[in-house]
Parts: structure tokens; sequence; C-alpha cells
């Protein structure tokens, strides 16, 4: 059985498991969050604040934010991304006249293609037999192309995110 056996298709990141990033020093925080909210806008993704925390502690300020993200790319098709940013020992410094923040940043990204989001095919043994024919005769190029995008999309994020990294 290939790829046409699962529902969920992880091109970043597994079911306990995703991409890493992670810096110590200096970083545009705001810069980080509005890059990555405006290219998930401009990608027509619906955004889920799963979670948002903020805490003073003596040695700075940690936050987490949690977005769940999910786009319809086919009545087949959607993508489903999950962003998680964290800061550990967050404190205001000035760069070149420009606040910025230092300390612990690190960022998670998990991204899947998840087929039959709609049940198109029922999950009965007939149903099955129907998706693993479409996936495999009618739509395997259109498949492979939706991966490779995902996988753009996603890169795109982490570029962002790598940008705001001083």
């Amino acid at each position: 059985m290939g790829k046409e056996s699962k529902k969920e298709l992880y091109q970043l990141g597994s079911k306990r498991g995703y991409y890493l990033l992670r810096h110590t020093g200096v970083y545009d925080f705001k810069g980080v969050l509005s890059g990555l909210k405006d290219k998930l806008d401009e990608l027509e993704y619906f955004i889920i604040d799963k979670e948002h925390t903020e805490a003073l502690s003596a040695a700075g300020k940690e936050t987490k934010f949690v977005w769940v993200c999910s786009r319809e790319v086919a009545e087949y098709v959607k993508f489903d991304m999950e962003l998680t940013i964290i800061t550990l020992r967050q404190i205001d410094v000035l760069v070149d006249k420009k606040k910025l923040q230092r300390g612990d940043f690190e960022f998670r990204i998990s991204a899947k293609v998840v087929k039959n989001h709609k049940d198109t095919f029922k999950d009965t043994k007939m149903g099955e037999i129907q998706r693993h024919l479409y996936e495999k005769v009618l739509i395997p190029t259109k498949l492979d192309d939706c991966e490779d995008r995902l996988v753009e999309e996603a890169t795109d994020l982490i570029k962002i995110v790598k940008e705001c990294m001083k």
C-alpha cells in the first residue's frame, strides 16, 4: 500500500513531531507575528488561535502562541498547518534605534495534506477501493502538486521567521 491508503500526508513534521527552528539572541518578535499573519492571510488560510499565553518572570517575558491553520485547496484536498511560537527570557532592546527583543525563541511547524476531508468516499470497503482508484488513476499528479505546494508554503513561512532573526 502506498500513500493512497493514508488520509493525512505530513510534509513537514509528523503526527508527533514538527520542524523546529531555535534562536538565542536578538529577534523581531512583532515582525515574526505580523509577517506570518500577513503571509497566511495572503494564502487565504483560516487561522484559529488555539493558545495564547503570556507571563512575566524575573528573567523576562515568556510567551506562547499556537495557531492552527487550514485551507481548502480542492473539493478533495485541504492543507492543515500548526504553528507554535515560544519565547523565553524575552526582554526589549534597542538595535539601530529600532525596538527588538532578545532571549530564546522557538518556532515549530507541522504541515500536512488532508485527503477526502469532506468524506467524498465513505469509510467502507467499497469507498476505500474507490478512493484508491481515484488517487492512483485520476489525480496522482494533482496530489503530488499539492504536496509540493504545501512544502513551498511552509518553507516561505520558515523564511519569514529566519528573516526576523539578527
